[in-house]
């Protein structure tokens, strides 16, 4: 998932909205897989990537690793994944070296 967000460190990183790249990996449990082979039946990606922005977007982070966390535990809360990955990389993050992005990547399990 890709889109732009006020995160950063610095106010004037976030005073400017920066390219943001979402991963989210859900390990669901057999039974809720589709009998048929029927979208309506399937697990509703769009939901995911609608809170992975729209959460991106209403709030200005500081940390990679906080904005992923509050991803991780709504995930938790509103899918029924038995686990889940959220790697949140920031491209062209202002660094002294070169770097294509930073990349945190979290997992959260339920039970």
């Amino acid at each position: 998932i890709r889109f732009r967000a006020r995160l950063g460190a610095s106010r004037s990183e976030r005073d400017i909205p920066q390219d943001v790249t979402v991963d989210v990996d859900l390990d669901l449990p057999p039974a809720v897989l589709p009998a048929r082979d029927r979208v309506r039946d399937v697990f509703d990606y769009d939901r995911v990537a609608r809170l992975v922005v729209e959460e991106g977007v209403a709030t200005q982070h500081r940390l990679l690793e906080s904005y992923a966390q509050v991803l991780l535990t709504k995930l938790l809360a509103e899918t029924p994944a038995e686990e889940i990955r959220v790697r949140v990389a920031k491209l062209r993050a202002p660094t002294t070296y070169s770097v294509d992005a930073i990349t945190v990547e979290l997992v959260g399990r339920r039970g």
